[in-house]
C-alpha cells in the first residue's frame, strides 16, 4: 500500500474535482475497486490529469475517499464521526461510488457499443502538424493561430515543453515546440521564445535530438539528410526464415518503419523560410551532427553504425538508378502500405504513421486530390479536437483501450455483487473499425461480453 505522504500527494481538492473523464473513472475502477475489497485505507481517485480523458464535465462522479481515524484526513474533507467511520458506511459509501460511476460509464456509451475518451498528449503532435502544413505549402492561418494558442499554453515555467504531465523539460518537444512557433510569425524577440531558446541550448540544442525529430528537420532543410540514419526499404524484402527481419516487428513498428524508407529513399527536402542556427550551442559544425562512436573497438552501437555507413554506401547506388533491389523494394512497400489504408482509419490508426504515410504518398507522386491522399489527410483530421481558440491532436483514437477496460472493470463489479439495475444484463462489445486487419477480411462482429480476441496482423 502507498504510505500516507505520497497519498496526500495523489488527493485532489474540490476545485479540481470540477473535471474528469470516461478515463478517469476507468482509472479509478483499475485502481480503487480491487482494493476497497481487501482494505478500509484511504485510495483517492487519479488526477484528471491522466493521458486518457474527455473533456466532460461529471460532477456526478464521486470522489470515493475512505479515511480511518488513524490515519486523520486531507484539506477539504469533512471531519469525521463515529457514524461515518462504521464499516456499513464504508460499505455504503464504496456501492454507491460504484454504481454512480458504472451509470455514468453507461451513459457514455456510443450507438454502436463502445466507448472512447480523449487522449491528451505533449505538444510534440501539434508542432510536427504545423511543420508538415508548412512543408506542404498549405497554411490556414486560423487553424495556425489556435495552434499556437495551444502550444503556449502548454509551456513550462522555465520555457520549454515536457512530453507527459509533471515531467521535466525534454529536448525534442521544446525544440520542435520553439520552431513551429517561429514558423508560425512568433517573434523571436517574443520572452517566450527567448526562455525556450535558452532551455533548449543548456539541453545540447538540435544536436541532441532523436533520430525522428532530425528527419522532420530535414524535410524542411534544417538538417543535413547524410547525417540522418538510413533506413533501406529493402527491409520489407526479408523473409520470415531470417532470425531479424520486417514481420517479426510490432505492427506500429511496422507502420512507422514502410513510409519512412519511402521518405529516406526519396528525401522530399522543401525549404522552410527560418533557421534554427540559434539552437546548436556551439555552432553550426559537423562533430556535432554525427552520430558519436563508442570508445570500445566493438559495441552494438559500433556495429549500427558501421551498418549504417554500408547502407549510404548502398544509398549511391540506388540514387544512380542501378540498385538492384530498390525498385521493386519501394513498389512492395507502396503496396504494403496501401493495402493497409482500407478499412482502417489511417496507417495503424496512430499519428505518428498516419502523417508519415501522408509524406510518403506526396514523395510517391500522388498528387493532392489523389483519393488515398484525401483519406489520409481525412484520417488525420478526425484526430483533431478545435475550439474557438485552440486546437488538440490526439495521437490515436482509444476506443479499443476504454472500452476494455470499462467491460473488465463493469465485469469485475458485477460479479462481485456491486451491480446495479441498470449495469445488470450483459451488453455486446462491438469491436471498432480500425481493429480490422484488412477489409472484407475481417469484418464488424459483434462479440458476447467475456469473449477474448486475439487479433494477428
Amino acid at each position: 500500500m502507498p504510505t500516507k505522504s505520497k497519498l496526500r500527494r495523489m488527493g485532489r481538492s474540490p476545485a479540481e474535482n470540477q473535471h474528469s473523464s470516461v478515463g478517469g473513472v476507468l482509472f479509478a475502477y483499475t485502481l480503487v475497486y480491487p482494493r476497497f475489497r481487501h482494505s478500509r485505507r484511504f485510495v483517492p481517485f487519479p488526477s484528471s490529469q491522466n493521458s486518457l480523458h474527455s473533456r466532460s464535465r461529471i460532477e456526478h462522479i464521486p470522489r470515493v475517499l475512505v479515511t480511518t481515524a488513524k490515519q486523520g484526513r486531507l484539506p477539504g474533507d469533512q471531519p469525521m464521526t463515529a457514524e461515518s467511520a462504521a464499516p456499513n458506511d464504508h460499505a455504503h459509501r464504496l456501492q454507491e461510488g460504484i454504481r454512480r460511476s458504472q451509470d455514468f460509464l453507461l451513459s457514455e456509451t456510443k450507438p454502436e457499443g463502445f466507448w472512447v475518451g480523449e487522449l491528451m498528449v505533449d505538444s510534440t503532435i501539434v508542432s510536427d502538424t504545423i511543420a508538415y502544413h508548412h512543408w506542404n505549402g498549405k497554411v490556414d492561418p486560423a487553424w495556425q493561430r489556435k495552434a499556437v494558442n495551444h502550444i503556449l499554453s502548454m509551456q513550462l515555467p522555465d520555457g520549454g515543453w515536457n512530453i507527459y504531465h509533471g515531467g521535466p523539460t525534454e529536448v525534442n518537444a521544446t525544440i520542435k515546440a520553439y520552431l513551429a512557433l517561429k514558423l508560425a510569425g512568433v517573434p523571436v524577440t517574443d520572452p517566450r521564445m527567448l526562455k525556450a531558446r535558452e532551455i533548449a541550448c543548456s539541453l545540447g540544442g538540435v544536436p541532441r535530438m532523436n533520430t525522428f525529430s532530425k528527419l522532420y528537420l530535414a524535410l524542411i532543410g534544417l538538417y543535413p539528410w547524410k547525417y540522418v540514419p538510413t533506413i533501406p526499404c529493402e527491409v520489407l524484402l526479408i523473409g520470415k526464415w531470417f532470425h531479424v527481419n520486417f514481420w517479426d516487428m510490432s505492427n506500429w513498428s511496422r507502420a512507422m518503419l514502410v513510409p519512412l524508407a519511402i521518405i529516406n529513399h526519396f528525401k522530399p527536402t522543401r525549404p522552410c523560410h527560418v533557421k534554427l542556427d540559434e539552437l546548436y550551442p556551439e555552432g553550426f559544425h559537423e562533430r556535432d551532427l554525427a552520430l558519436p562512436r563508442d570508445p570500445q573497438w566493438f559495441t552494438w552501437r559500433n556495429f549500427f553504425l558501421s551498418l549504417d555507413r554500408l547502407h549510404r554506401f548502398a544509398e549511391l547506388w540506388a540514387q544512380a538508378g542501378i540498385h538492384p533491389f530498390r525498385r521493386r523494394a519501394l513498389r512492395k512497400a507502396e503496396e504494403w502500405m496501401l493495402e493497409r489504408f482500407e478499412g482502417s482509419d489511417g496507417l495503424a490508426a496512430i499519428f505518428p504513421a498516419m502523417l508519415n504515410s501522408l509524406i510518403a504518398l506526396k514523395a510517391l507522386g500522388y498528387a493532392d486530390d489523389h483519393p488515398q491522399v484525401l483519406r489520409a489527410e481525412k484520417e488525420l483530421k478526425k484526430l483533431e479536437h478545435e475550439t474557438p481558440h485552440s486546437v488538440r491532436i490526439e495521437p490515436a483514437r482509444s476506443v479499443f483501450v476504454a472500452t476494455g477496460i470499462t467491460r473488465i472493470r463493469s465485469k469485475r463489479s458485477q460479479a462481485d455483487g456491486c451491480s446495479n439495475t441498470t449495469t445488470s444484463g450483459t451488453p455486446t462489445l462491438t469491436t471498432p473499425r480500425w481493429c480490422c486487419l484488412r477489409s472484407g477480411k475481417f469484418p464488424r462482429t459483434t462479440l458476447n461480453a467475456g469473449t477474448h480476441v486475439s487479433i494477428v496482423v
